[in-house]
């Protein structure tokens, strides 16, 4: 299924409204994701979306997404989603976050698909459209 993470790259993002709209996606993905996909890692795939703000202390180091660590034992691949400073303060960080799941769901889809595993995308993008609905105040 999809997860939910992030790094920061400055302690002025602590509290920053980038960093709210972070935390609410992830609440909202814990809420509705259904309980076949709520269980311990290993028994569906899964992808670790990490979202990657630059700040204060420097960019992320990628532009868009990256494929990151790979756990064969918890189906589990990384995939980094950058976010600039200039998408982190933009009015409409709704848009960047499900971007970002989005570009992250078809880069573990493809991933899992290379390996003969099958990535449960279509329950993977409902959830993305349902973190959505909740992420209203972020338009």
């Amino acid at each position: 299924m999809i997860i939910i993470s992030s790094r920061y790259r400055g302690p002025e993002l602590k509290g920053s409204r980038i960093a709210y709209a972070i935390a609410a996606a992830m609440g909202a993905m814990d809420y509705h994701r259904e309980p076949e996909f709520g269980g311990s890692l290993g028994s569906i795939p899964h992808v670790n979306t990490v979202f990657m703000v630059e700040g204060s202390l420097g960019g992320v180091g990628f532009d868009a997404i990256r494929l990151g660590p790979y756990s064969c034992k918890d189906q589990c691949v990384q995939v980094d989603v950058a976010i600039s400073a200039s998408d982190a303060e933009a009015g409409n960080l709704r848009d960047v976050l499900l971007k970002g799941l989005r570009g992250a769901n078809a880069a573990a889809f493809h991933f899992f698909e290379h390996k003969g595993v099958v990535f449960p995308l279509r329950k993977a993008e409902e959830l993305v459209d349902a973190v959505g609905n909740e992420l209203k105040e972020f338009t």
